[in-house]
């Protein structure tokens, strides 16, 4: 059995109250109020890719805020892509 090569998407890449020194790794236009892993794992989902949460995982910079991690096999397309293509996704889903 092949083992997936999962790629890591934080909530905080797409937090609008974060700057970028703290984390966030989309423009503040496509940044969001409330990005959690469900949001990300129903967008990366519904763009086809395969995504699981690991909950227990906290962002390095804000150890203190658990917030989880979503895991992504973005099926060997550049990380910085796939974090567009998943904001574009979440604001036609309607996420704030």
């Amino acid at each position: 059995m092949r083992r997936r090569k999962l790629i890591r998407f934080w909530p905080v890449y797409y937090d609008r109250k974060k700057t970028r020194r703290m984390g966030r790794r989309v423009s503040k236009s496509m940044a969001f109020e409330k990005a959690n892993t469900n949001t990300i794992v129903q967008a990366a989902k519904a763009l086809g890719y395969y995504a699981e949460v690991d909950p227990n995982l906290r962002f390095p910079a804000c150890w203190w805020e658990p917030q989880g991690c979503v895991m992504i096999d973005t099926q060997q397309k550049k990380k910085s892509k796939v974090l567009r293509q998943i904001a574009s996704k979440m604001r036609e889903q309607g996420t704030k």
